[in-house]
């Protein structure tokens, strides 16, 4: 709302870590709960029921490994899918599984909210940038553009042999990222020293992009 103090707070987290954890969102916690359940529904489906989702090759969309080139690379041990969903008309449902009871409510309620979140913080970013607040929705061409990505990590024998998600920076403006609240697995680096982000109930990880 425009506080000092939490307007440098906001540049300091965005300039020396490129991340914080954003409370006091205005996202109603039953939402976050109820889209963490349609995933965790989403992903105990049998494996022949989710290849119906599968994306398709060199795709981003739909359910499966990014960016698999060989059967011999090193893959990420996670199960994902990745759904466009704003603006709009870019949704593509035959990724959807719509035949899941409350999957489409709530992933449409979630995706709603966290496009008014982060216009927000859009917005702000541009602020901090010395724009006006719409100088980076201008700058990137109008209405931002959201695509959700849903993980689950399985349990594995030898965790000490294997990474959820290798390490990466986000080739987005800025990502928003809902974590468990009762598993510590993000780790960011800063200063050349991985730091874990224990989570926050019911706060979001914001994460600045490379695009920004």
């Amino acid at each position: 709302k425009g506080d000092e103090d939490e307007v440098q707070k906001l540049h300091l987290a965005c300039k020396d870590w490129r991340f914080f954890q954003v409370i006091n969102h205005g996202v109603k916690e039953e939402i976050l709960e109820k889209i963490k359940a349609a995933v965790a529904a989403l992903f105990e489906l049998p494996f022949q029921e989710k290849k119906k989702y599968a994306k398709a090759e060199n795709e981003t969309e739909g359910y499966g490994q990014n960016f698999v080139v060989s059967e011999h690379q090193k893959l990420d041990w996670s199960d994902m899918i990745y759904l466009f969903t704003f603006p709009s008309q870019n949704r593509n449902f035959k990724f959807w599984p719509l035949s899941l009871p409350g999957f489409k409510e709530a992933l449409e309620e979630y995706s709603r909210e966290m496009q008014k979140l982060a216009e927000e913080l859009q917005a702000n970013f541009s602020v901090l940038m010395g724009l006006k607040r719409d100088g980076l929705k201008r700058l990137q061409g109008g209405e931002l553009k959201q695509g959700i990505r849903m993980n689950y990590y399985p349990i594995c024998s030898r965790p000490d042999l294997v990474l959820g998600i290798s390490p990466h920076s986000d080739g987005t403006s800025f990502t928003l990222l809902l974590q468990d609240d009762d598993v510590t697995g993000l780790q960011i680096k800063h200063n050349e020293a991985w730091v874990p982000v224990k989570p926050i109930p019911n706060s979001l990880v914001v994460n600045i992009g490379d695009a920004t």
